[in-house]
C-alpha cells in the first residue's frame, strides 16, 4: 500500500490506526517530500508538547490522549528519519 505525501503529512495526531498503517516503504521516496513530511510531524510535536502544558489542569482524559497523539507524531518523524537516512548520498564534486 502506497501512500501519499498528503496522506503521510496530514496524518491525525489522534490517529493510531492510520500511523500503525504507514511502513518505512509507504513513505514518499523523495528526499523534498520526506523534508515537508518531518516538517508537518515536527510541527505537530511541537504543538501537542505546548498543548499538554495547558491540558495538564484540564481532564485526565484528554491530556492522555494528547499524550498518545505526541508519541504517534515522534514514532511518525522517526519513521522520517530512518527513511532520509536510507537515502542513497550525493557525491561530492570539489
Amino acid at each position: 500500500m502506497s501512500h501519499s505525501i498528503e496522506y503521510i503529512a496530514e496524518i491525525e495526531p489522534r490517529s493510531a490506526t492510520a500511523l500503525k498503517s504507514v511502513s518505512i516503504l509507504d513513505l514518499p521516496a523523495t528526499e523534498a517530500d520526506l523534508m515537508l513530511a518531518l516538517d508537518k510531524a515536527s510541527a505537530n510535536i511541537m504543538r501537542l508538547a505546548g498543548k499538554l502544558g495547558w491540558t495538564a489542569t484540564g481532564s485526565a482524559a484528554s491530556a492522555r490522549e494528547d499524550e498518545l497523539a505526541l508519541k504517534e507524531q515522534r514514532a511518525l518523524a522517526h519513521k522520517l528519519i530512518e527513511r532520509l537516512l536510507a537515502l542513497p548520498s550525493a557525491p561530492v564534486r570539489h
